[in-house]
């Protein structure tokens, strides 16, 4: 099972979460569909925080620690046998809109916007993402 991690950043202030949309052709799960932050957990990483924490700075060239980093849970992708672990983070700065070099384009999306929306996320919609805001136990969502 291939195994990866996904990081939603929160807007320090209002009910919005930072998102990349990613222009990956060679992905089509992926391409242009908004995701959180994050990547493939490799065998070098001690482990998922370690491999979240490296794939945030590659990305956003953002150096978080472990405290900063919050284990949700994790989304099981039973079609792709793949697992994904789920963290948050209150990041305390407001990040930048737009184009990110080699990955697609972040923005701050308001959480309705997942219910909305659903055909512009890999698994039809973020539909667990109140359930990872709200419950002090980590969750698991079968898609």
């Amino acid at each position: 099972m291939k195994e990866f991690v996904v990081l939603h950043i929160l807007h320090p202030t209002k009910k919005l979460v930072y998102m990349l949309k990613k222009d990956r052709p060679n992905m089509p799960q992926l391409h242009n569909k908004w995701v959180g932050f994050g990547g493939s957990v490799e065998e070098f990483d001690a482990d998922i925080y370690n491999a979240t924490i490296r794939e945030i700075e590659e990305e956003l060239n953002i150096k978080l620690r472990k405290n900063d980093l919050k284990l949700r849970g994790f989304l099981f992708d039973s079609k792709n046998n793949h697992k994904v672990w789920i963290f948050i983070t209150n990041y305390n700065k407001i990040l930048k809109e737009g184009e990110i070099k080699g990955e697609g384009v972040a923005k701050y999306l308001p959480f309705d916007y997942f219910n909305k929306h659903p055909e512009e996320f890999p698994w039809g919609n973020l539909h667990y993402l109140d359930k990872l805001l709200n419950s002090d136990k980590e969750i698991e969502v079968r898609v």
